[in-house]
């Protein structure tokens, strides 16, 4: 087993290779809106939905 802050590492580092990978940061950015809505934005919106 994972201890919780060493899978809370490995999962931030596999969602900044999918934002990388995806271009994501040519619309999203995580504090600011260049195009889309920013990544904190979006991490509330989603906060109220279940998986």
């Amino acid at each position: 087993m994972v201890a919780p802050a060493a899978a809370d590492a490995i999962e931030a580092k596999a969602a900044q290779a999918l934002i990388r990978k995806n271009h994501c940061t040519v619309c999203h950015a995580v504090d600011k809106k260049p195009r889309g809505p920013s990544f904190a934005d979006i991490a509330k919106k989603q906060a109220a939905k279940v998986d």
